[in-house]
């Protein structure tokens, strides 16, 4: 019974901060912003940057394109991305977000570039 009860109270604590953690969401990166740099036969690379969370919790951060995930970068990793090879007259839309190592997410920045 003994042993039961301790691995009851171990589930306990750990939905307990699971619970805390959803609760309590990394904050996200800062300065989203895109640019665009054109290459040849209408195309162009978008570059987007950012500046890092300082939440020391977070691990990385997820880039979306048009809600499709395009990226996945370690906090670590110097905060840019290239998006080669983009058609002149497409309109994107980028979104990150950060994430700690229990997955849970910061709230999430858009970004759109338009048009060239």
């Amino acid at each position: 019974m003994k042993g039961l009860l301790s691995k009851c109270a171990f589930v306990v604590a750990v939905v307990v901060i699971a619970s805390l953690q959803a609760l309590n969401p990394p904050s996200p990166p800062q300065n989203f912003w895109g640019n665009i740099k054109h290459e040849k036969h209408l195309k162009v690379t978008k570059i987007l940057s950012w500046h890092k969370s300082q939440d020391p919790n977070v691990v990385g951060y997820k880039l979306y394109r048009n809600g499709v995930m395009i990226a996945n970068i370690p906090h670590g990793a110097v905060p840019k991305f290239a998006d080669q090879g983009r058609r002149q007259e497409s309109k994107d839309t980028y979104t990150i977000f950060a994430y700690d190592r229990a997955g849970v997410k910061s709230k999430t920045l858009t970004v759109v570039i338009p048009l060239v």
